[in-house]
Order: C-alpha cells, then sequence, then structure tokens
C-alpha cells in the first residue's frame, strides 16, 4: 500500500507535506467505528488519538491505564485503552493498543507500538 504525503497548513511555516492515512478505529466492546484521517508519526511511540473520539466510540477515557507520554518541550498524561484499526484499503482489523492524549493538532498519530508492528513503513517524501 503506497500512502501519499498530503497537504496541510501548519501555522508559522504554510503548507506542509505530510503522510496520513484514512483509518476506522473500532471499540471492540460495543463495535462503535469513526473515520480518522491520521498522520503517520516515526516519532511516537504509541498509537494516539484525540480525546473528543471518546465519546463517539462508548468509552470512559479515564478508565483506561493513565501513561505519561513526552513530547518536544513537555509531558502529558493518556489514556491506554485496546481498539482495533482497519486502515481504509486494507482488510485485515488489527487489535491494537491506543492512548486517548493529545495529538498536536491531527485525529491520530500512528506510532511504533501498535501501528509499525504491522505495516512495513518506508518513507520516500523526495519523491
Amino acid at each position: 500500500m503506497k500512502v501519499p504525503y498530503t497537504a496541510k497548513w501548519v501555522e508559522g511555516h504554510g503548507i506542509s507535506y505530510i503522510p496520513r492515512l484514512h483509518v476506522v478505529f473500532v471499540n471492540p466492546k460495543n463495535h462503535r467505528e469513526i473515520p480518522v484521517l491520521s498522520l503517520v508519526d516515526s516519532g511516537a511511540s504509541d498509537i494516539l488519538l484525540n480525546p473528543e473520539f471518546g465519546e463517539a466510540l462508548g468509552i470512559d477515557i479515564r478508565s483506561g491505564e493513565p501513561v505519561t507520554y513526552g513530547g518536544v518541550d513537555s509531558t502529558f498524561v493518556g489514556y491506554l485503552h485496546t481498539l482495533i484499526i482497519r486502515v481504509v484499503g486494507d482488510t485485515r482489523l488489527i487489535r491494537v493498543p491506543c492512548a486517548f492524549a493529545p495529538t498536536g493538532g491531527f485525529g491520530a498519530l500512528l506510532g511504533q507500538r501498535g501501528f509499525f508492528d504491522h505495516y512495513k513503513v518506508i518513507f520516500e517524501k523526495y519523491k
């Protein structure tokens, strides 16, 4: 599967081209699902999902395991849950750990644990 770099306005930088793809997040307990345009982020340790999607999925976010994450100049707490993801265009359903935490203006960050464990990721922005 090839993922195109898509344009996104970044405040202070203008238009930036970044690798994003559509992912459907599913709550395995009630089967509610929500599609989210997600950033493929090799610097993220886990899959992070914006907390605003927790209610749509019927999840009590704070009932998850609290995990502290470190950003460039700060730390923040996310709440870890198990969700199912399906990348649009792929038929596989994958059960993954996913933390509800700030995502820096993106719907979701697809990080090392959970996403990179299941997909071969090669960045070729120069193309």
